[in-house]
Order: structure tokens, then sequence, then C-alpha cells
């Protein structure tokens, strides 16, 4: 018995990644919200959970993270608590809090109790990041 359908053909994995790039939705901006950033700390935890710490390490990055995710839940986080919600060490935390505070990205705080927040300059800088993910929201 021969069959009478046409042969598969084989299509290019990056086709459909091109086409979900293209789309015009895709790219308007995004109001992100705390679970956005969330979502992402999740991911990036369960990354270090399946594949091990030592491996990937972008303190400044977790810092801008967590920083964000308060910013957008109203929440406050001291040096102190942001080293124990990333795992570092506080002098670690302290060293990169100083490097963000260097280029307007972060207040500095006077001690490592006080609360920590993101300049305006900070925040509107992760809110324009996050827009850009806005393909990476839709299904949150």
């Amino acid at each position: 018995m021969t069959s009478s359908r046409a042969p598969r053909t084989h299509r290019d994995p990056f086709d459909g990644l091109k086409e979900l790039l293209s789309r015009k939705r895709l790219r308007e901006p995004l109001d992100p919200s705390e679970d956005h950033m969330l979502s992402i700390l999740m991911f990036r935890r369960g990354r270090e959970e399946v594949f091990g710490k030592c491996l990937f390490s972008d303190p400044a990055w977790d810092i801008l993270l967590e920083l964000y995710a308060a910013h957008l839940g109203r929440r406050t986080l001291s040096t102190v608590d942001l080293a124990a919600e990333i795992g570092l060490p506080e002098s670690t935390v302290t060293r990169w809090v100083d490097a963000l505070a260097e280029n307007g990205i972060v207040d500095r705080p006077g001690t490592v109790r006080e609360a920590l927040s993101l300049t305006d300059h900070g925040a509107a800088g992760m809110q324009r990041l996050a827009g850009h993910w806005g393909s990476a929201f839709l299904s949150i």
C-alpha cells in the first residue's frame, strides 16, 4: 500500500523563533510587575540548583533584579537582607552596591541595615530593560 501524502519537509528550528520575534505585539512595551521580576529570580535560582552556583556568578545583576522586584512591590531590602536573598557574603554585596552607587544606579545607605533602593535612573533603566522582555512575560 502506498501513501498519497506528501513527504514531511524538515522545518528549520529557527523559523519558529524568527516568526515569534517578528510579531508586532512582541515589540510593544510592557509595564513589568514584581511577579515578572520574581519569575526571573526563580529561574536564576533554579539554574544554580541544577548546574551549580560555581558556573554562574553575576552579583550585580542579582542585586539589580532583587532591588527592582522590591521597588515594584514597594518593599525594602537592606544589604543584610539582600545578601541573604542572593546567597552571597555581605562584604561581596556591599562591594557591588558601592559599584552600582558609583554608577548612579543604587542609592548607597549609611549602614548595612538601612534600606537600599534604586535611584530614579536605576529604576528607569530596569523598567526600560524589562520592556524589552515583553514577549517572555506574555504568559505570566
